[in-house]
């Protein structure tokens, strides 16, 4: 399962590269700790994007290890901001990198509608098998 994040994230990595959204070789910068980084870090070595996944401990070293050899940069907060959490502490350092990089795209895939819409050619060949 960790490998079927490669599909949204190819998806929204096309969308903005055909948007303008994102130029060839700027930064991807998202907040994971999981198999959406996986994913992402995949497509932007592929597509020679730089990726920086914005994680909390959740992610283990080995995990980690496994993002940077793909080329991503792993940032890890460990100040949960008081009670507002670690999803606060990434979201606010993914705003100091994306204010520090001109041109970085931050994916959104919390609220981004590609992150859905990936599935829609995948779904429609399940129902032709089916």
């Amino acid at each position: 399962f960790k490998a079927m994040k490669i599909v949204p994230a190819h998806y929204i990595i096309s969308k903005a590269r055909d948007r303008g959204d994102l130029q060839p070789g700027k930064t991807v910068v998202e907040t994971s700790s999981g198999n959406f980084a996986l994913g992402m870090a995949i497509v932007c070595n592929r597509l020679n994007h730089p990726f920086v996944a914005i994680g909390d401990p959740a992610i283990d070293p080995a995990f980690k290890r496994q993002l940077e050899m793909l080329g991503g940069r792993v940032e890890i907060v460990t100040d949960k901001k008081g009670s507002q959490g670690y999803q606060k502490a990434r979201l606010d350092r993914l705003q100091e990198i994306l204010a520090a990089e001109q041109g970085a795209f931050w994916c959104r895939q919390y609220d981004n509608e590609n992150n859905g819409l990936a599935y829609a050619n995948i779904a429609r060949e399940l129902l032709e098998i089916v």
